[in-house]
């Protein structure tokens, strides 16, 4: 894949290029979240926000 395959012809992302990059940090983001605790000890009653 070229990078210019990911523009439209107006310089905006493609619409199906953006809805796959959302999709991919979403599931980092709800994978970080899990590993997040066992990777930091928080402080005895302190809660991650």
């Amino acid at each position: 894949m070229e990078i210019n395959d990911i523009f439209a012809k107006d310089g905006s992302i493609k619409s199906e290029i953006r809805i796959e990059i959302i999709s991919r940090i979403n599931f980092c983001r709800q994978a970080i979240k899990q590993v997040i605790p066992d990777l930091v000890k928080l402080p005895e009653g302190m809660a991650m926000t």
